[in-house]
């Protein structure tokens, strides 16, 4: 191995930006190991998924496309087939291609796995046995002759928050004080709740908050076993190229909101990306999309640095909830709509959405309006029986 120029690309399951520490400024210590290893990438501070939830952010990433485009804006929407992921454009190039993740999204088919040579999903799988099947397939299946695509969705961090037992995290300096208003509790079902000892539902956020930062730190610990035991077997190295990021965030109420896929604030969409290849170390300030990968992966192994700042505006949407929601975001503004409402900011001043104006929701950006003109006809997918248990305990509507 290492004859090659390979890519693996690692997303972590509901992760926000601003509780990762330090590399986000969050002061807890969540993720120290990527935070330390982020000194020879290139970090983005203001990245931004497609979408609040996974998978219509994961389907953009692995198409180029907004959810506006691809269709793919609800659990009941597969990838038309006059669209090619990804995967047939790195089997055209004779890469090899292999995805591990853990979400019952993934293993429904839903047209994402055309081109792959392996395609592995599971359900509950913790980060630590996903890394062990990453690695028995790369020590017994890799061609080493093939320049390799390899993707890891670790899942730990999405509710219901259970962290390890040996994952902790520094008190935390500030606590919001906050509660989860009464009259809001029966719409946390699923997994999004938590019950005290004695069988009540806990109120106090700074709980689930204390729970969510232990779960990324234990992911933070899987991330580092991972990427050590990769450039053990010749991956990761410096003619290859690296990308730790997440498919979207995580609400605790800070706009009325908790969990994800119900709206489009920076809680829930605004991630974190860093990237090592031969484009050099340092940080981009930029309002970027995780949409503007797309054309870099698609390019396999002869793509030049991944420069997402390049690709221009990002559009964001999700209708999980049923309420459509669409965004865009350019170098110096963020506009957002719920359909009946809209809101502008800077997304280089006011990365967390603290400083929303209210504005005129009509008529829509020109970047929304030229995506929903070419978008492509939703193609429909039934879940079976028990795939629709599985998406209903996890929140999701369907």
């Amino acid at each position: 191995m290492g004859t090659t120029r390979d890519t693996v690309l690692i997303t972590i399951e509901t992760t926000r930006a601003d509780r990762v520490g330090p590399l986000y400024g969050h002061p807890r210590g969540t993720f120290p190991w990527l935070s330390s290893h982020a000194e020879t990438g290139r970090v983005y501070t203001r990245a931004y998924a497609a979408s609040s939830w996974t998978l219509p952010s994961v389907v953009s990433l692995y198409t180029g496309l907004s959810p506006l485009e691809h269709g793919v804006e609800a659990i009941d929407r597969q990838l038309p087939a006059s669209v090619h992921p990804l995967g047939v454009a790195l089997e055209r190039q004779d890469v090899q291609a292999a995805f591990f993740g853990v979400n019952p999204v993934f293993v429904v088919d839903r047209g994402l796995a055309r081109g792959f040579d392996h395609w592995q999903a599971e359900v509950g799988w913790p980060a630590g046995r996903l890394n062990q099947a990453v690695l028995q397939w790369v020590d017994t299946s890799r061609a080493p002759t093939r320049p390799l695509f390899l993707h890891v969705h670790y899942f730990d961090p999405h509710c219901p928050y259970i962290p390890p037992r040996s994952s902790t995290v520094a008190p935390a300096l500030t606590l919001t004080n906050t509660r989860i208003p009464a009259d809001r509790l029966e719409e946390m079902g699923g997994c999004y709740r938590i019950d005290r000892a004695d069988g009540t539902p806990e109120v106090d956020i700074d709980v689930y908050l204390e729970r969510y930062d232990r779960e990324l730190r234990g992911v933070d610990e899987a991330l580092q076993r991972l990427v050590t035991r990769l450039a053990e077997r010749g991956l990761t190295g410096p003619e290859d190229r690296l990308i730790i990021t997440s498919d979207h965030g995580e609400a605790f109420w800070e706009h009325d909101d908790y969990g994800h896929s119900h709206t489009l604030w920076a809680e829930t969409t605004r991630v974190p990306l860093v990237i090592w290849d031969s484009g050099g170390a340092g940080t981009v300030d930029a309002p970027v999309g995780l949409t503007g990968l797309t054309s870099f992966l698609r390019e396999g192994p002869t793509a030049p640095p991944i420069r997402p700042e390049r690709a221009g505006p990002t559009i964001q949407a999700t209708r999980a909830a049923g309420t459509p929601w669409v965004a865009v975001i350019d170098d110096t503004t963020r506009w957002i709509s719920d359909g009946t409402r809209a809101w502008k900011t800077d997304p280089r001043s006011d990365p967390t959405d603290a400083k929303l104006k209210s504005v005129s929701a009509q008529p829509e950006p020109n970047a929304i309006q030229q995506a929903r003109a070419v978008a492509h006809p939703p193609s429909p997918l039934t879940p079976t029986p028990s795939e629709a248990e599985l998406l209903r305990a996890l929140g999701y509507t369907l």
